[in-house]
């Protein structure tokens, strides 16, 4: 799976429409969940509530992040953990840029993984304090 490589104009982009998508409560292709917890298991990325990000040059050139998206914990020796403290100073400032703008339209970080994202299902909801998740699969 290749992540979503966000370069500053495109961050400010994803600000602006994650704003958006908070304060409508619309996802295309996803419906409101009424309920924490699916009744099966299911990727969020399945129904858009997750996704994978890294940050770029404008010219589309990964920068330095630490570890590659979806690094294994043994091939990273665990710095792939969002807070990993054995990555450089540079690495860790892009992920203070990520960190520092994404929970500000209402996403969260999955903890184990720097570059994953949720807005609206259950890990959201429970990081969030929220209620309920917010989507889920569509049909269920």
């Amino acid at each position: 799976m290749q992540a979503a490589c966000l370069a500053g104009a495109v961050l400010q982009r994803v600000r602006r429409s994650c704003a958006a998508i908070t304060a409508s409560g619309q996802r295309s292709g996803c419906t409101s969940r009424p309920a924490a917890r699916s009744p099966r298991p299911t990727s969020p990325r399945t129904w858009r509530a997750a996704v994978d990000l890294t940050l770029c040059t404008d010219a589309g050139e990964e920068l330095d992040m630490g570890t590659k998206v979806n690094a294994s914990p043994e091939e990273s020796d665990l710095a792939r953990y969002t807070a990993a403290p054995n990555i450089s100073a540079k690495a860790s400032a892009n992920r203070r840029l990520l960190a520092d703008a994404l929970p500000a339209v209402g996403m969260v970080n999955y903890p184990t993984e720097w570059w994953h994202w949720s807005y609206g299902d259950r890990y959201w909801a429970t990081a969030s304090g929220a209620a309920a998740a917010r989507y889920g699969p569509a049909g269920w």
